[in-house]
This record gives C-alpha cells, structure tokens and sequence, in this order.
C-alpha cells in the first residue's frame, strides 16, 4: 500500500504539470487515486469460499431471527414495493422510471422522505440536476404538511395551514437530507461527492439521482449518447457498490410508449441505452392511467398509479397500485392502515 502510495504521489505530480486539465479534474482524479489507496485493504484479487461462508450465513440467520419483517434493505415507506424487493439493498444500483410528468420526482422524494423505517432517520443524498433545491424543498413541505403545493406556492392558503407548515418545518429541520442541484454534474463530480460524504457519515444510506440522462461524462467525449449513457450507467452501479449504499436513478422514457394503444411502459423503453437495464438491480417503470385519459384534472383529484417493478436481480417482479395525491405530490399505498 505504501508502494502505491508513493506512485499514487507521482502521478498527482504530473497531473498537476499537465496544462490540458483543468484544476478540478487533477483534483478529481488526485482524490480517486487517494481512495483507491484507502481501499486496498478491502481489496484482493479473489476471495475463498470458505471465508465467504460466515458473513453470508449470519445474513441469514439475521432474517430468519427477524421480528416478521421482510425488508432487508433501505424501506421504500410503500408494503407492497418492500414485500417485492425487500428494500433498497446496499450497492444496488436502482431505476425508476417514467414518461414527464407521471411523478418521478416526487416518487424519489416521498421514498426520501417517509422511507427508511419508522423512528429513523437515516442519512440520504439528493442529486437535482432538473430542479433547484429550493422547489424539492417546497414539494416535501407540500407532502409533509399535506397542504395544497399551488395555493402554497402562491400564498392563498388558510389561516388553519400555518400550523401544519410550521409543524413540517420542524420536523424536516431534523431530517439528515441532504440536496445537491448542480444542474451541470458530471459522473466523476457525483463519484466524488459521493465518497466524501460516504467519509464524513459512514452511515450513508440512500443515494438519489434526478436523472440519469442530464449527467454528462465530463470532459471525454463519447462516440454517441447511446455510450454515453451506458457509461453514466456503469458508473453509477459502481459507485452504488463503492460506497455500499443503494442508488436510485430516475430515468426517461422514449416517446415509444406513446404510440401504442396500450401505453404501458415496457423495460424497452429505457430511453437511450439497453445498458441501464443490464446494470440495474432492480427497474420500476410508474404510470398513471389518467395522464392520457384525463385533459383537465382538478387540483384536488387523486390518481391511480401503478408501479410495476419489471425487473428484480433477486427477488420477484410484479405491480404495486398506489394513490397519487396530486395536490400535495404525495404518493400513498393503497393499504388503509399504511402509516405515513
């Protein structure tokens, strides 16, 4: 490891000479070079069966004395996506996925937001390259307070909200959230950022990114935007396995959907790479019904949503229906005792 260090050290040096680089990028890849060094601990080139066993067997012997739960993972706050998947595990990479405006977004916040069981308060990064930071917060006010996202926008809510924002408030001062919204993030800014919040809050547990096809590969121009994505993909699903902690990626889908008869999304609709569903542990493609059916929706007018979780590395797949509330852009289960 010293060895490597001292290479490790030559090779910032000529970084540094290098007058084609920009100063962020020698950094970026001085950093990278530093955390491979801290990793070799961790590292070899294979593992023995035998030394495997005990850590796998104590997982299952963690399940099996388990209090009846199933979630293994990070809780979404939706049963019926946890009875699924089990949570969101460690080092998975995870994709949501959705034509505009089916609620992507406010999905990933609600899962930020009411996920990571009840009494915790577990330590989440959001990267918002499509909105600022402030309009997320707005949206999670909306949902936590249950107060329509318009008349709060504009200032024609009742006296009688007050208490329920100031409540919100409160209680989202003391969630551990944190946003990023560089709306120009390269995959080696979100590596980075990642690792160093990973060594600031060892107990990191949900990354988000909104989404995958607004990050860029930084200063290495790809062939096409086919391999560009790919390459956003992979990297994704590594520092997913890096930082040993769940990733969700929100993603578009192509326009194909919207020459069917039936609009359903299907896994092939991943918009501009069949690489994303190679790399994804786990896809789920939201849709709602009424996005095509209903022309002029009312405010207060909940909506059906079904999330179809399409593909599952380890687990099953199937179709989770869930109430859209779009006044507060709060999704809820269908199950009458699910407790926000």
């Amino acid at each position: 490891m010293l060895k490597w260090l001292v290479e490790a050290g030559y090779q910032i040096i000529n970084l540094a000479h290098n007058r084609e680089l920009e100063s962020q990028r020698i950094i970026e890849k001085a950093e990278e070079l530093i955390f491979e060094a801290a990793r070799m601990k961790k590292s070899s080139d294979f593992t023995a069966l035998r030394d495997l066993i005990a850590p796998a067997f104590k997982k299952i012997e963690d399940a099996y004395n388990s209090t009846g739960s199933s979630v293994t993972g990070f809780p979404s706050g939706f049963q019926d996506l946890d009875n699924l998947i089990t949570g969101f595990q460690p080092g998975s990479l995870n994709i949501l996925a959705a034509r505009p405006s089916m609620g992507k977004t406010a999905l990933a916040l609600n899962i930020a937001q009411f996920g990571g069981g009840i009494g915790n308060n577990p330590y989440i990064l959001i990267f918002s390259l499509e909105m600022s930071a402030e309009q997320l917060v707005r949206r999670m006010f909306a949902a936590e307070a249950q107060v329509n996202m318009a008349s709060m926008n504009n200032g024609t809510f009742g006296v009688e909200d007050w208490d329920k924002l100031n409540s919100a408030a409160k209680f989202l001062s003391g969630r551990n959230i944190y946003i990023n919204d560089d709306s120009d993030l390269s995959v080696m800014d979100f590596r980075t950022r990642c690792r160093r919040f990973k060594n600031r809050h060892p107990e990191l547990a949900l990354i988000i990114v909104d989404y995958l096809q607004l990050m860029s590969t930084g200063d290495r121009r790809p062939d096409s935007r086919q391999q560009e994505v790919s390459e956003i993909s992979r990297l994704l699903k590594i520092v997913a396995r890096e930082v040993e902690c769940p990733v969700i990626a929100l993603s578009q889908l192509s326009r194909e959907a919207e020459k069917r008869t039936e609009k359903k999304p299907q896994l092939s609709d991943l918009r501009d790479s069949g690489a994303i569903e190679q790399d994804a542990d786990i896809v789920m493609l939201l849709y709602r019904e009424d996005y095509y059916t209903e022309k002029n929706p009312k405010p207060d007018q909940n909506s059906k949503a079904e999330l179809r979780v399409a593909k599952n590395r380890n687990g099953s797949t199937g179709t989770c229906v869930l109430t859209f509330m779009r006044e507060y852009t709060l999704f809820r289960s269908n199950i009458e005792d699910e407790d926000f």
